[in-house]
């Protein structure tokens, strides 16, 4: 049985363990309390959290439960502010909820363009985390072509986890790819 009262009082908590903690019941319990609108307000305010670590774990669970939050507008302005974090987690553990949140975010283009800016960030994780969710959203992106220009660019990084994830992204895109030569080259 989930108890969604101790899942609150640990997001509320001045303990950054117990409100990480709190993410991780709200990540794997989302879909399952029976409060809905307590669960999105206790992960969006840990999405505000003044600690970056607690800030990326909540970015990924709103990834993970984004089709299930009460309010995706608010979701999806919280997922982008996200992407401009000045913590390198925290972008990081947002261009990976792009990926899995794409289909469901409202504003397609806008998460295009967060994506593509995050592939370019300064950040070999960040770029690394965007790499792979391009493969997993690419279906979906307004700009298919830029997509793969992307893909194909960070599989010639210098950095090799970068060209790792570019590569298992361009794996899984790989049937939509617009040159599947080139595609199988990388």
């Amino acid at each position: 049985m989930i108890d969604q009262t101790e899942i609150h009082r640990k997001a509320n908590s001045i303990s950054q363990e117990d409100r990480k903690e709190a993410v991780d019941a709200l990540v794997s319990a989302f879909g399952l309390v029976p409060d809905q609108e307590q669960a999105w307000k206790d992960l969006h305010s840990l999405i505000q959290d003044e600690k970056g670590y607690v800030r990326s774990c909540a970015a990924e669970a709103l990834g993970t439960a984004f089709g299930q939050v009460p309010d995706k507008d608010q979701a999806w302005r919280d997922l982008h502010k996200l992407t401009q974090d000045k913590a390198r987690i925290v972008r990081g553990s947002a261009a990976a909820s792009l990926g899995i949140a794409f289909g469901q975010v409202p504003n397609k283009d806008q998460a295009w363009r967060d994506l593509h800016k995050l592939t370019q960030d300064k950040d070999r994780i960040v770029q690394g985390s965007a790499a792979a969710s391009l493969g997993i959203a690419f279906g979906q992106v307004p700009k298919k072509d830029q997509a793969w220009k992307d893909m194909h660019r960070l599989t010639q990084d210098k950095d090799r986890t970068v060209r790792g994830s570019a590569a298992k992204a361009l794996g899984i895109a790989f049937g939509l790819v617009p040159n599947k030569d080139l595609a199988w080259k990388d």
